[in-house]
């Protein structure tokens, strides 16, 4: 694997791959526990600061409710498939970090998108007294997009120093 590179074939893939389906089964398993063991009591972690409640979260990111469930599902879907075309378009691009985030990306909105059309809602237990109600998906999702940001950022820092060097 060529991490100094602007390439990374084959073994990036296999990053992919490892991120996406260890991500999505560690969300549909910690879903699964939630459900299970959630559903009629709330276990205190640090207590007034983190616990686990199980909350089923009609609206968007964090509870936002900012559309109707078929509007988000059509517009999270969407989201969900162009990014996996940039990513596939722009494969030979990227650097190994890329791959990890897109795989964790897309492992989050998936993990997401199933419970949304499984039950309508999404399955959220992780509950901070600060922060809203989330899940290990949305802690993909983030993680991800930090990822693949950053790697669009450096790239778009290189290409800027290819200029100005006059390559």
């Amino acid at each position: 694997m060529e991490f100094k590179g602007r390439s990374c074939p084959g073994n990036c893939f296999i990053i992919f791959l490892i991120s996406y389906f260890c991500f999505l089964l560690l969300d549909r398993i910690t879903k699964w526990w939630a459900l299970n063991n959630l559903s009629n009591r709330t276990i205190q972690i640090i207590p007034g600061f983190f616990d686990l409640t199980l909350r089923r979260n009609v609206g968007s990111a964090f509870g936002i409710r900012l559309l109707n469930p078929p509007a988000h599902l059509i517009i999270t879907s969407a989201i969900t498939i162009a990014f996996l075309y940039f990513m596939l378009r722009f494969l030979g691009n990227w650097k190994w970090w890329f791959f990890l985030g897109a795989g964790l990306f897309l492992s989050g909105a998936w993990g997401n998108l199933i419970d949304r059309l499984r039950w309508g809602f999404v399955i959220d237990f992780f509950e901070p007294s600060i922060w809203a109600t989330f899940n290990v998906a949305d802690v993909a999702i983030i993680a991800g997009l930090v990822l693949v940001f950053f790697q669009i950022w450096i790239q778009g820092s290189e290409i800027e120093e290819t200029k100005n060097q006059g390559i």
